[in-house]
């Protein structure tokens, strides 16, 4: 068994014989709406870690929604192609799909359709994890405090 952390590079490394990896906030770690040279920085970042990185979290930002009206496939593939490429240039073995924000279904669509969407857009995905070597690991999110906005949870049905 491996336990991991959930914290910066610098943080890792003062509680690093407690833990095995870190696990990173992707977006700003990978940056996968940013050029190669600041993806760099974080590349650069690793060189001192005393941890891996196996783990990304919080896979999307609300920047990229993945149910609704407006979601841009093209927009959301980009980001994808991008991200688990990084991951594995980083040696990110699982990127969580949280992101609860990117899943709200919106004020009068269907809750039915939202559910094919979010199942069709891992489909999407899967052959691009596929291609890096990364599984991505769909996080189940709250929706207890407004049902009726609930993120589509299509992977727990």
């Amino acid at each position: 068994m491996e336990i991991g952390i959930c914290c910066t590079i610098d943080e890792a490394n003062e509680v690093a014989e407690l833990f095995d990896y870190t696990e990173q906030f992707s977006p700003t770690f990978l940056m996968p709406d940013k050029g190669e040279d600041a993806f760099h920085e974080s590349l650069n970042a690793l060189t001192g870690s005393l941890l891996p990185v196996k783990v990304g979290r919080r896979f999307l930002t609300e920047a990229i929604i993945s149910v609704g009206a407006d979601v841009d496939m093209e927009k959301l593939l980009a980001w994808t192609e991008a991200s688990l490429r990084r991951a594995r240039q980083v040696g990110i073995e699982i990127m969580v799909y949280r992101s609860g924000g990117t899943r709200i279904i919106p004020d009068g669509f269907s809750r039915d359709e939202a559910t094919r969407q979010f199942i069709s857009i891992l489909w999407s995905m899967g052959p691009i994890a596929g291609k890096f070597g990364v599984t991505i690991g769909v996080e189940a999110v709250n929706t207890t405090s407004d049902p009726a906005k609930a993120p589509a949870d299509a992977a727990i049905k």
